[in-house]
């Protein structure tokens, strides 16, 4: 094995140290290499005044080493000279100077276990490769697997399908709404602002939406069952329709004209041969006495359910998906990594893909975690012991796939009249998740030539994926 040491001369830091270093990796026959600035991430002017420029470096090994060029070209940056007491050859990067090499192939992994690839090669090469090219290792087994969601979106206590809504417009033309959901950073308010600004004709920052509360909007349903945006966005959107109504019936008794002459467009309200600012028109409904407030209610329709007798109809309507995770085991210690995930999901005609993806993607690691994480353990005497994060596992973003490909079905609608034809997109993604703990599996597979399926249970920790390996025959120190 040939090891190399890369290091950056940092004046009042670690320039007395330069020439033990050399010492030290001549002696134990390193590589040596002195960079003048990093080439990773951008470097401040205090930081950047830090650095020792290499012909201070190299006139500060020139006093105790004799140095002379060396022909040693390698196609990377480095320019090489020899040092003869130590027999060693010591490389100089400059990057100002030098391009980075467009051919070098070479892997970087940091003290902290990250991998990078020289900098000319880091927008093409796959820094997943050294860990693919694992076919004929016997300590790296990699695995993939393909599964699909199809998942039911209603309460099934039917009672809950139903949500209710308060909007206030004032004479100033500002927009105030309440609604029975909760937001718990999952974009509800986004999607419930969206939609009245759409019923509206108006900008999104022109919708205010207040803290829900049972005050405003009583007897609420539980933001749950991924129907949060289905039952309020639809509630938002019949109040907005019954002022829109009010409004379009004044206005156009006042230009005596047919309401459904009457149109909201662009900030404005067309009536007949007039447009009015929307403000302009809100302020003449009300001083014609016109209300400005509505409520809204909805109620999934369809929706029957016996838990007795386990006959009706559940769900309105079923959310479907599918994921390909591809994952790495280490047999001697169970570690891995999902390698590559690629996910397609329906989400109807989305009401916001920018939320949407980010959920599917927060969803699949989550269910990624459920699986191969997070684990309960109890004590002889039935005490939770995993009852903190420093005992129970969630994921982390670094858990996340090293390459994750999430699109939204492009010819989604949801044939049920939901609100704008989209479809729930909360707790769907998560059973995505699945496609790791099947993939881990198949990995496994790999210890006695696919002969027969481990018997990987659930959360699949590295220390199960590791006792089932070596249940399996796997190879051990």
């Amino acid at each position: 094995m040939k090891i190399k040491i890369n290091t950056v001369a940092l004046k009042g830091i670690n320039d007395n140290e330069i020439l033990n270093l050399v010492n030290w990796c001549g002696e134990n026959k390193f590589g040596l290499t002195f960079i003048e600035v990093m080439p990773m991430g951008e470097i401040g002017e205090m930081r950047a005044n830090q650095y020792m420029p290499l012909t201070d470096v190299k006139s500060l090994i020139q006093t105790k080493y004799s140095l002379s060029d060396d022909p040693l070209k390698t196609g990377g940056p480095a320019r090489y000279v020899h040092c003869h007491e130590t027999d060693q050859k010591i490389g100089f990067i400059t990057p100002h100077t030098h391009n980075f090499c467009e051919s070098c192939n070479r892997v970087r992994i940091t003290c902290t276990g990250e991998m990078y690839m020289c900098l000319g090669q880091q927008d093409k090469a796959d820094l997943k490769t050294p860990l693919r090219k694992s076919k004929n290792n016997d300590f790296l087994k990699r695995g993939i697997a393909l599964t699909p969601v199809k998942f039911g979106i209603s309460f099934n206590a039917s009672f809950l399908n139903q949500a209710g809504a308060l909007l206030h417009v004032y004479n100033d033309g500002s927009v105030y709404l309440n609604h029975g959901g909760t937001e718990m950073g999952q974009g509800l308010n986004t999607k419930i602002a969206q939609i009245v600004a759409n019923e509206f004709k108006l900008p999104l920052n022109k919708i205010k939406i207040t803290a829900t509360s049972t005050g405003k909007v009583p007897n609420t349903s539980a933001t749950a069952a991924s129907s949060g945006s289905d039952l309020n966005g639809m509630a938002a959107k019949n109040a907005a329709e019954k002022i829109k109504s009010r409004m379009a019936e004044y206005l156009a008794a006042e230009a005596q004209i047919k309401p459904n002459e009457v149109s909201f467009e662009d900030g404005k309200v067309l009536v007949g041969a007039n447009d009015y600012n929307f403000s302009d028109a809100v302020k003449r409904c009300y001083m014609g006495r016109i209300s400005l407030s509505a409520t809204g209610f909805y109620s999934t329709p369809k929706v029957h359910w016996n838990p007795k007798t386990l006959k009706g109809r559940p769900f309105y309507y079923f959310a479907y998906g599918a994921a390909c995770s591809e994952v790495v085991v280490d047999l001697l210690t169970g570690e891995n990594r999902i390698l590559r995930t690629d996910i397609l999901h329906d989400v109807g005609k989305s009401l916001n893909p920018a939320i949407d993806i980010g959920q599917i993607e927060g969803g699949y690691v989550q269910g990624a975690g459920w699986l191969t994480t997070e684990e309960l353990v109890w004590d002889d005497r039935g005490r939770l012991l995993t009852h903190a994060p420093s005992t129970y596992k969630i994921p982390a973003c670094s858990d996340r796939p090293l390459d994750f490909r999430v699109k939204l079905f492009s010819e989604g609608e949801n044939c049920e009249e939901t609100i704008h034809r989209s479809k729930a997109v909360g707790e769907p993604p998560l059973m995505l998740g699945t496609s790791v703990l099947m993939a881990l599996s198949h990995a496994l597979q790999a210890v006695n030539a696919r002969k027969a399926y481990p018997n990987l249970n659930a959360p699949a920790t590295p220390e199960r994926l590791l006792m089932q390996s070596l249940q399996l025959g796997s190879p051990s120190v």
